[in-house]
């Protein structure tokens, strides 16, 4: 019987600390890192998507981050943004003419778009999520 309760309290341990360190990747809430919906709008309509905010690897300081999905353009494609303040200017993507800037709320949960993609102008609003 001793057994039997030592084998369970381990399980009950070690489920607390799977379950604890496993969480919907939403990221840091004072940073514009995780999850964002994204409404668009531009003269060919509006369209609805996700994209993720990574912050940039080695070689970048803390205010470059990587978004992912930028203009509905796939996860894949890896668009380089700096935020300066409560300001991001987007600074390269692969493939693409672009520029733009967005500017963040300072709650981070919302952050107003205006740029070009290959010559045509979008204006967006991500929303975390």
């Amino acid at each position: 019987m001793r057994n039997q309760t030592k084998v369970f309290l381990a399980l009950i341990t070690f489920s607390i600390i799977t379950f604890a360190s496993c969480e919907k990747f939403s990221g840091d809430k004072d940073s514009i890192t995780g999850a964002w919906r994204c409404l668009e709008e531009s003269g060919l309509g509006h369209k609805q998507y996700s994209v993720s905010i990574f912050r940039a690897g080695s070689g970048y300081d803390t205010t470059y981050f990587i978004i992912n999905n930028f203009n509905n353009l796939g996860q894949e494609l890896e668009t380089l943004v700096q935020l300066k303040d409560t300001v991001i200017t987007i600074k390269f993507m692969d493939g693409y003419s672009v520029s733009g800037t967005g500017y963040v709320r300072k709650n981070f949960k919302e952050i107003d778009w205006e740029y070009n993609v290959s010559s045509t102008f979008f204006t967006a609003r991500y929303t975390k999520r």
